[in-house]
């Protein structure tokens, strides 16, 4: 299949603001014990822009033989703290003039062209194009995962899921 590059110049600020996917970020699964679910629990419930994605217990073969019971998997999941969400529910930055240039220069479109990969949050990314432009876009690249979803998926694939 050969990839069709999407349209970056549908990503204007009128999109981004009902968005804001780009100013979030969540780590890859990782495990631990509940002493180590307890310290991140703490250290995570003091900041109001980072939360822990819990998944059921199970047990694992360790890398270095054996095995770990009652296994913790989580993701952390951290949002930008100059992100604000207004009372039309829009995202917006509250640095914006001053944001750094990392921000200032992202395009999820470009990116997607870059990696030839699907952005992320696709399907709320087409509904917002659809809300602001008035027009449907198709994803017409080869479907790729995100390297970072496989330790996820191979969790999933055994039946752990998220209890928060």
């Amino acid at each position: 299949m050969t990839y069709e590059p999407l349209d970056e110049s549908l990503i204007n600020s009128d999109v981004c603001i009902r968005c804001g996917h780009c100013c979030k970020w969540t780590t890859t699964t990782q495990i631990t014990n509940d002493k180590g679910i307890e310290w991140l629990d703490v250290m995570i419930g003091t900041n109001p822009k980072a939360k822990m994605l819990k998944h059921n217990k199970r047990s694992i073969e360790k890398p270095t033989g054996g095995v770990m019971r009652d296994a913790s998997p989580f993701e952390i999941q951290f949002t930008c703290p100059q992100l604000v969400t207004n009372d039309e529910d829009h995202k917006l930055c509250s640095i914006y003039k001053d944001r750094p240039r990392i921000c200032s220069d992202y395009n999820c479109f470009e990116s997607s062209n870059i990696n030839k990969r699907r952005p992320q949050q696709w399907e709320k990314i087409k509904g917002i194009i659809k809300e602001v432009h008035g027009i449907d876009v198709e994803y017409k690249g080869p479907m790729q995962k995100n390297p970072g979803s496989q330790i996820k998926a191979e969790l999933e694939m055994i039946g752990v899921k998220e209890i928060n």
